[in-house]
């Protein structure tokens, strides 16, 4: 995985092994333009090795009914920060969705009587983020890697209004308060001021989700995922 190891050593062997592994490989492909930055500092990569893709929207061909009801939707495993969550949400009197396979990702953590864990299908996933009155995705801090783009551009299309952390990628993707709305990672009381402001505010949350729906719906479909691939591909069948 392109993470940065804690141990130096490991750190040190890991930057060798992808200088080798580099000097077969055309492209990197990333999903943010931050990880560009990213891995040339931390892995010593040539710049012009990495190539930003956006990622895309994933919800062609399924099934799920879009409502709005009264939680807030919370999901996945990877990097993400449910300490923040579940302290932001602790004085609220809202319910608080948390979806996820890893249960070692909350041990230990004192959960409230208003946030519930539940271990969906990917269906069932599919609907409680589909059903949830917004979607909120705190992720950790310091990481070299993005994270989460698959959830908050589903929920961005679903016309979820979405609360990311300010983490590597978000910001190709997101506009604050204009497509979403963009926190500090690991600053309990902004996330909450932030889940306060899109429960109360109803015309500043209409306005916010139909730019997103629209920032999805023209430039991070499948369709144009899979054009920038093909492009991609017919660059490098070209310079041969």
């Amino acid at each position: 995985l392109w993470k940065k190891e804690r141990n130096l050593l490991l750190r040190f062997f890991k930057k060798i092994l992808f200088k080798i592994v580099s000097s077969s490989v055309t492209y990197f492909v990333t999903w943010s333009s931050d990880e560009i930055t990213n891995y040339t500092k931390e892995f010593g990569l040539a710049k012009d090795k990495l190539i930003f893709l956006p990622h895309h929207c994933s919800l062609d061909g399924y099934d799920f009914e879009v409502k709005d009801w009264d939680y807030i939707f919370f999901g996945g495993n990877s990097s993400r920060d449910y300490r923040t969550l579940i302290e932001a949400v602790r004085p609220l009197n809202v319910k608080t969705v948390i979806a996820l396979t890893d249960y070692s990702l909350i041990k230990g953590l004192d959960l409230p009587r208003n946030v519930e864990v539940v271990s969906p299908s990917p269906e069932g996933f599919r609907q409680l983020m589909a059903q949830a009155k917004m979607v909120v995705i705190p992720m950790e801090e310091g990481l070299l890697q993005s994270a989460g783009q698959q959830t908050y551009l589903n929920a961005m299309m679903l016309k979820k209004p979405v609360i990311v952390s300010d983490i590597a990628g978000v910001r190709d993707y997101l506009e604050d308060k204009i497509t979403g709305i963009i926190v500090p990672p690991k600053d309990v009381d902004t996330l909450r001021n932030a889940i306060n402001n899109v429960t109360l505010d109803g015309v500043y949350v209409k306005e916010i989700v139909e730019n997103a729906y629209l920032k999805v719906s023209r430039e991070f479909t499948l369709e144009k995922f899979v054009e920038r691939n093909l492009s991609l591909a017919e660059k490098l069948i070209n310079a041969k």
